[in-house]
């Protein structure tokens, strides 16, 4: 701050003019300099004031939630998700701790059922069929909330919705069942509903239209296939299915419901297994023989799971033309061979989906996967470039410290 010192004028007996006359000038200037440097230093002094009020203004918009955080701020193309059950979201405490999850971790994604494997959808639905059939969970969470707090935390939500696995619409008509010769439900643990059947279809169409509005980002097709075992000599698809076979009716759907999630502004992804990544060579029963030339999602996520990959009662897993023995320890041999030659198969059919598998998490009586199995697979991953993945824990419980930063 400018500061003027004092100035007192000496008297003399003998004044003289001329120097009275320089010394009132010089008074004037001093007093003129004076005020026009406080003038400036306040300008300067404003300035800087106006400048730190924008600053901070800046600074808290820049800090305060943004309203309009779209999950896919998350780069899709490093996406790490974990599969959490409903009943761990529902809740504050679950909530949080995927939030904590996040942040101490490279996870930044969640899947989670809107529509489960028995049929209920977990959330408030206003779907006639879906009223009429009872088939609205009584334990319904608030997606649309829930997943303004995960968007605020940067986590990237996918919808899973299992399609043709149902146990409520059966029950409730059986004309919505896979058709049992003779009339009647037919079942093999699970009920069926019948891919062919058009309301069926308008049912699904009808949940993406629903699930669209909940706040995901993503929707995950899973289920999508026709039942592959038990008393399947039961089963008439009737004439319908002799002009369109199993293969294409539910390829069609997956594009039809592709192309609705995505004017809906919504990714999709494909859960199939991993027979049906790396080769054609499914159970035909089921129709899970996909043409990957031509379908329209934006991943697709195999189960490579040892356990899902097994085709017998023995420790063995093949894969195309190789053989791992002793599956069960070594785990990160089998998800090596099944990404390589999924991705082969990829490139040969120009798929444009991105590969985005599921990897194991979990304990069981055949395999427990340890911290060691996990980082194997994630490297496995990012050394294929593949480096995006979905961990699958049906319980929700995940070894923390195997998806450190």
């Amino acid at each position: 701050m400018f500061k003027q010192s004092s100035y007192r004028p000496v008297k003399k007996k003998n004044r003289n003019f001329g120097g009275l006359l320089f010394l009132v000038v010089a008074i004037l200037i001093i007093v003129v300099g004076y005020f026009s440097a406080v003038g400036i230093i306040g300008l300067i002094d404003n300035l800087s004031k106006s400048e730190k009020a924008n600053n901070s203004n800046i600074l808290s918009q820049s800090s305060a939630p943004n309203e309009n955080l779209n999950n896919s701020q998350v780069d899709i193309n490093d996406i790490k998700g974990i599969y959490i059950p409903v009943s761990i979201l529902s809740t504050l405490e679950g909530q949080n701790s995927v939030i904590a999850l996040s942040k101490k971790t490279e996870i930044n994604t969640i899947v989670v059922d809107a529509k489960g494997e028995d049929g209920k959808l977990n959330y408030i639905s206003e779907i006639p069929l879906a009223v009429t059939s009872n088939a609205i969970s009584e334990n319904s969470i608030d997606f649309k909330e829930i997943n303004k707090k995960l968007k605020t935390a940067g986590i990237y939500s996918i919808a899973r919705v299992v399609a043709f696995k149902d146990n409520f619409l059966p029950k409730f008509n059986s004309k919505y069942s896979v058709p049992l010769r003779g009339g009647g439900k037919w079942w093999n643990t699970f009920f069926w509903i019948n891919p062919y059947n058009n309301e069926v279809q308008d049912y699904l169409y009808a949940i993406c239209d629903e699930v669209s509005t909940l706040g995901f980002s993503e929707i995950m097709l899973d289920e999508v296939k026709f039942p592959d075992f038990g008393r399947l000599d039961l089963l008439d698809y009737g004439e319908i299915s002799k002009n369109i076979s199993k293969p294409k009716m539910l390829n069609d759907f997956v594009n039809a419901f592709s192309d609705r999630a995505h004017s809906k502004g919504l990714k999709v992804s494909l859960c199939l297994p991993g027979q049906g990544a790396y080769s054609e060579t499914v159970n035909v029963e089921g129709g899970q023989t996909f043409d990957l030339a031509n379908i329209k999602v934006d991943y697709l996520s195999p189960r490579f799971q040892i356990s899902t990959l097994k085709t017998s009662y023995t420790n063995s897993v093949t894969i195309n033309d190789k053989v791992i023995i002793k599956a069960d320890d070594n785990a990160t041999e089998v998800l090596n061979i099944a990404i390589s030659e999924t991705l082969n198969r990829m490139k040969l059919e120009n798929c444009k989906a991105i590969l985005r598998p599921f990897i194991g998490d979990y304990d069981s009586s055949s395999k427990v996967y340890t911290f060691d199995d996990i980082k194997a697979q994630i490297t496995i991953c990012k050394q294929l470039k593949c480096g995006i993945y979905l961990a699958w824990n049906d319980k929700g419980i995940y070894r923390e410290q195997a998806y450190l930063k």
